[in-house]
């Protein structure tokens, strides 16, 4: 398979980028993304969140909270900081369990 497509476009992110090429995990390609695109994202992102938590909009405060370290865990793991890089993931999906299990809890009572 070769190369990601992240080489043909800077704008793709790297959900996209895997998804395509159905590259990722062992190959660097979203390590690669987030070393030549990582801060710039994740300052948008925070901007994002931020507009998010003035508008009250709780959810998707936290969904894009979730996402936005998930950049900085693949922006950490380029910058070979393994150890931040895995507690950075570790904590966004224990959040997005936490919302699943509230979201269950809601539909079952």
């Amino acid at each position: 398979m070769g190369r990601c497509c992240w080489h043909r476009s800077s704008d793709r992110s790297p959900a996209s980028c895997c998804r395509n090429c159905g590259l990722g995990s062992g190959r660097g390609t979203c390590a690669e993304w987030a070393r030549r695109r990582g801060r710039t994202e994740i300052d948008r992102l925070r901007q994002i969140e931020e507009q998010l938590r003035t508008s009250g909009n709780i959810y998707w405060t936290t969904q894009v909270g979730i996402l936005t370290r998930e950049v900085m865990a693949w922006s950490a793991q380029a910058d070979k900081k393994l150890e931040e890089a895995a507690a950075l993931l570790r904590a966004s999906a224990d959040e997005e369990d936490a919302i699943a299990r509230g979201a269950e809890t809601r539909v079952w009572r």
